[in-house]
């Protein structure tokens, strides 16, 4: 999980294709699509509680996050719909009458006096200062991308006045050095200054995108310079944490000063080094390595887009392999039945995280619709146009826009049967005019991949982390097949080489072939286990072993805890013969 290949010597951002022109299938896609489906379910998503958090006509949980779900709401349904058809149902009205309640200084929520000493002593649900600021910084990336996509001018007219407030109000109160000793003062978790605060940046940026107007870029920038004397390792709260750092790579982006990808870079490596990052590929809701029982779908799904993000500006595929880590593991097993995220308890001892626990409460206020955001930014970066070549970034099926230089294609990916050491085997094909090289990434799980077209086998080179192939011409169907047979690795991700002398006994490791970890079938307590060694190179697990553990996609329990660290016993072919 530590290890990295080397990005290439340029590496010059690749734009990225609209994720609604992607189509998404598999279980992924499928994962997506009850995803989206949930936040139009009524109950709880009427209109009423969507706004709750701006009108305060209902008592629910968290409508003193001024903005959070109706900001979320507007975000994520404005995303995934199209200009003419403004999806779910909600959207519409949600949409007229959001501008109608803000306040005359531009925030949304309750009237506050931001001059007063910030209300750190009141209960979580009753304080005022810092959950509004949460709330505030969610509705204003929902204004901006709902009016990106229907160019609703009054919906423009609240983003900027809400920019504003950032600039004349915001900026000074929670920026200021002569405060230093009040911010210090914050408690933790979802409340926290550090949390509540600096996570607008985003929007901010997004603003400025929208509107070139460079107050709202240079606020973004005092804010972020401010935000780095707090922007520290372990926090109480991951999911404001890391939706900070996605803000960072924004600025990177809107700006080009490597203070801000460098942070971003510096805490990943501190995050995955330093045991912050679970086996599963995922983080507790508190950004700490043990102590805490749960993890968020917020924190997973910013997870997801900063690794995300972090290989469209540098290239360096090890952020996608920490991506297809967390998808096949963590993200899948934090989905509820009906489609929801939220949290599921998870055990933790002093190296970290080692068991799912059961699922433990629906975020309807916020995973629900973070979830899906996730997974929607995922549908850009399965196949990306370079300069002059295609990028393959992950083995699932979708079929994807590319623009190679001119050229434009449409990359059709599908998964076939796999074998019993071919865990992931896909069939590629690539329409347009013109023809392109593929770049086929080369996933840290697999032993080798081979690509075929028909019984012949392509040549390809291996370049930073890719294979690449001779230019593919439209029509060209191509199979890749990704061998890897089981393999160990240490609770950090670590590859574990066979021992030479065997049997040999390895506490706490992971079992591991393909993108998906092995969990025990029906405990969460840290089992033993026999494999056996074929040939000192290459680990195969028996039936009576197999019996008692499998990947999340063949279990889907939520309803007993899952351990994922083994305790493993490696014994030769003939001692296992001998049992």
């Amino acid at each position: 999980m530590t290890g990295a290949s080397n990005p290439e010597a340029v590496w010059k951002r690749p734009a990225l294709a609209e994720p609604n022109h992607v189509e998404m299938g598999g279980v992924l896609g499928d994962a997506f699509s009850r995803g989206l489906k949930r936040i139009g379910i009524d109950p709880p998503y009427t209109v009423q509680y969507l706004l709750a958090d701006l009108n305060f006509d209902m008592q629910r949980f968290g409508a003193n996050f001024s903005g959070d779900v109706s900001g979320r709401f507007l975000e994520l349904a404005s995303l995934t719909s199209s200009p003419q058809n403004p999806a779910p149902p909600t959207l519409p009205e949600v949409m007229s009458k959001i501008p109608m309640l803000q306040q005359l200084d531009g925030h949304f929520g309750a009237a506050i006096d931001w001059q007063e000493p910030i209300d750190f002593d009141s209960p979580l649900l009753e304080a005022k200062m810092m959950p509004t600021m949460w709330g505030n910084g969610r509705i204003l990336l929902g204004l901006v991308a709902c009016h990106a996509r229907f160019g609703d001018p009054d919906l423009l007219d609240s983003a900027l006045k809400l920019g504003d407030f950032y600039v004349n109000v915001a900026a000074d109160r929670f920026c200021d050095p002569n405060c230093l000793a009040e911010y210090q003062k914050s408690p933790g978790y979802a409340g926290a200054y550090v949390t509540c605060v600096f996570h607008g940046i985003a929007g901010l940026v997004q603003l400025y995108n929208a509107t070139d107007d460079a107050r709202y870029l240079d606020v973004a920038q005092r804010m972020a310079d401010f935000h780095s004397a707090f922007d520290t390792l372990p926090v109480e709260h991951a999911h404001g944490s890391i939706s900070a750092h996605e803000a960072l790579l924004m600025l990177y982006e809107a700006t080009g000063d490597p203070r801000y990808l460098k942070r971003v870079t510096d805490r990943w490596t501190r995050a995955v080094t330093g045991g912050y990052v679970t086996l599963a590929g995922g983080v507790l809701e508190k950004f700490v390595v043990a102590g805490f029982n749960r993890d968020e779908g917020c924190a997973e799904s910013d997870w997801l887009r900063v690794n995300l993000m972090l290989w469209r500006e540098l290239g360096d595929t090890r952020y996608l392999d920490m991506a297809e880590r967390l998808l096949w593991n963590e993200y899948l097993a934090n989905q509820w039945p009906d489609g929801g995220y939220g949290h599921r308890l998870i055990s933790t001892d002093a190296q970290g995280a080692y068991a799912y626990g059961r699922l433990d409460e629906e975020a309807v206020w916020c995973c629900c619709f973070h979830g899906p955001l996730g997974l929607r930014a995922l549908k850009s970066y399965l196949a990306v146009g370079g300069a002059r070549e295609i990028y393959l970034n992950f083995p699932t099926d979708f079929t994807a826009p590319v623009t190679v230089g001119r050229d434009s294609f449409t990359v059709a990916s599908k998964t076939l049967p796999a074998d019993e050491n071919i865990p992931v085997k896909t069939e590629v094909t690539l329409a347009g005019a013109g023809q392109a090289p593929l770049m086929v990434r080369i996933p840290d799980w697999a032993d080798e991949v081979i690509i075929q077209s028909g019984a012949k086998r392509i040549p390809a080179l291996p370049v930073n982390g890719y294979l690449r192939t001779p230019p593919v011409a439209s029509g060209d169907k191509l199979e890749i097949a990704y061998h890897a047979r089981p393999h160990l690795e240490t609770r950090l991700g670590q590859r574990i080489p066979i021992p030479a002398g065997l049997p040999a006994d390895l506490k706490d490791v992971v079992i591991r072939q393909g993108p998906e970890i092995f969990l025990n079938a029906g405990s969460g307590d840290i089992q033993n286990v026999t494999l056996n060694v074929k040939g000192q190179t290459e680990i195969e697990i028996p039936k009576e072993a197999s019996a008692k553990m499998a990947p999340w996609l063949k279990l889907q329990d939520h309803h007993v805890p899952h351990a994922f660290v083994f305790n493993v016993r490696l014994e030769g072919a003939a001692a296992a013969s001998e049992r």
